[in-house]
């Protein structure tokens, strides 16, 4: 499965960043296989934080033992380099970023973000739980928001909002009061494993 998602990793890095967290996400994280499809895609991302805008972009690979994501500034300098093959993660990242970037919850919001909906919700297990309508994604934990995915009305079939790849999200971290606005630029969906 191939999956770049350029601008999505640099600005979940900056939401992750831009203040220590109070509530860490520590679940594991769910093998690339889940994913069910070989994806790459290009995104642009827009960031904002206390009425400050950062565009980054990013691209992800997402292959059934590999799933791989790379985050560059505008001009195309890199900035992260994050592997996962479904038990072991390795994280690269640039001098330029002032602090370490955590991979494991970018990647978890990047999960959260696509992944099927039934892997997510029999994944994470009390006191977590996602939810899901129409047009938005929620991860909680003990009933209270933490990170809300708000996908286009096109996008959505049925309750899975990620049912279709989709051409733009909105990802809000209630917590930081971040929100992270996903532009796909482009995209390219290979084979489906068996």
């Amino acid at each position: 499965m191939k999956l770049h998602l350029a601008g999505l990793v640099l600005a979940f890095a900056l939401t992750l960043v831009a203040c220590a967290s109070p509530t860490r996400i520590d679940t594991p994280l769910l093998s690339p296989a889940t994913f069910g499809m070989e994806i790459q895609a290009s995104q642009q991302l827009l960031f904002t934080r206390d009425q400050q805008e950062h565009t980054l972009l990013a691209a992800i690979t997402i292959e059934s033992k590999q799933l791989r994501l790379l985050g560059l500034t505008p001009q195309g300098q890199r900035l992260i380099k994050i592997e996962f093959d479904g038990q072991k993660l390795h994280s690269e990242q640039s001098p330029l970023l002032p602090v370490e970037v955590p991979a494991q919850a970018v990647l978890q919001q990047i999960q959260l973000a696509y992944w099927p909906l039934l892997a997510l919700q029999q994944h994470y297990r009390k006191p977590w739980s996602v939810e899901s309508s129409p047009c938005q994604r929620q991860l909680r934990l003990e009933g209270e928001p933490i990170i809300t995915v708000t996908y286009p009305p096109a996008a959505t079939v049925g309750a899975d909002c990620a049912a279709t790849l989709m051409p733009d999200v909105s990802v809000t971290h209630h917590q930081f009061g971040n929100q992270l606005q996903v532009k796909t630029l482009n995209i390219k969906q290979g084979q489906t494993p068996p």
